[in-house]
């Protein structure tokens, strides 16, 4: 089988095409540490603002959540920070702010409902992690495109199957058959094969400057956050032990579980556990 291989200006002309027909475009890189992940990124995004005519330079890179969204939507009425219309940007760690595990974070939630409502914008963002499958399922759903690098300067590109009857439109289990035969060109997701250059050693050590110094207060700035949230969760947790111990013995556990609508399992170790608890005096 002739393998289908385009160049990264042709990928960035597809995607400019896209934009221009009223759509953005999120696509997720992937592959192991140190396979090119964000030299690819960068690579295709540089590739982007020729055809768009947008300035591009690595500030249009982020590890912060609340950067990203800035950049997205802006802030106040005036929308301060808010990048022009078909923007490029790019997030070098999804791990950190779409992480499927941390579903229930609120902060997590409303990047989620940002991204769901900002198609008017017609951004291209492109996130690289090393592994795809880790993503929250509401954000992966958003993606079109999965780029996977098996190897340095080689990626491969593929977009979701446009299919109304099916409820994995990646067809995940198909595809890790194919990929492991060595017959991954054949899938139906599979859009075409794009090889690409190291950076420049002057935008490398740019790179890695930014990386250093950036990547540590954005991603300590999004510890914080998580943090809250989850210490959140647990006042709210604590209330709830508190409730149930309170109608424990006037309503009996049945009718508990019913208006808590918490399992009756659950009823029971929230009053085996009330005593460890330490209710604070407001949420």
């Amino acid at each position: 089988m002739v393998s289908r291989v385009v160049s990264l200006k042709h990928f960035a002309r597809y995607i400019y095409n896209i934009q221009k027909n009223d759509f953005d475009v999120l696509g997720v890189v992937s592959g192991f540490t140190g396979i090119g992940k964000s030299t690819f990124s960068i690579m295709l995004q540089t590739e982007h603002s020729k055809v768009s005519g947008l300035d591009w330079d690595l500030s249009h890179l982020t590890w912060s959540r609340g950067e990203l969204l800035n950049w997205i939507n802006g802030e106040g009425n005036n929308k301060e920070g808010q990048l022009p219309d078909y923007s490029a940007i790019i997030s070098d760690e999804l791990f950190m702010m779409f992480y499927k595990r941390n579903w229930f974070n609120t902060e997590q939630q409303e990047a989620l409902g940002v991204l769901k409502s900002c198609r008017d914008r017609h951004l291209f963002i492109l996130g690289n992690i090393p592994n795809f499958w880790e993503l929250d399922k509401n954000f992966s759903n958003q993606v079109g495109f999965y780029i996977y690098i098996p190897k340095r300067g080689e990626a491969l590109i593929f977009q979701q199957e446009n299919n109304a009857f099916s409820d994995d439109t990646w067809n995940r289990r198909i595809n890790m058959k194919l990929f492991a035969s060595g017959d991954i060109e054949k899938s139906i997701n599979f859009l075409f094969k794009v090889y690409f250059n190291d950076l420049s050693s002057e935008l490398k050590a740019e790179y890695l400057s930014l990386r250093n110094r950036k990547r540590v207060s954005d991603m300590l700035s999004n510890k914080i956050v998580a943090l809250e949230s989850y210490k959140t969760i647990k006042l709210r947790e604590a209330y709830l032990i508190q409730e149930v111990f309170r109608l424990w013995d006037s309503l009996g556990r049945k009718h508990i579980n019913k208006d808590l609508s918490i399992p009756l399992g659950t009823s029971v170790e929230y009053v085996r556990r009330q005593k460890e608890v330490v209710l604070p005096t407001k949420l």
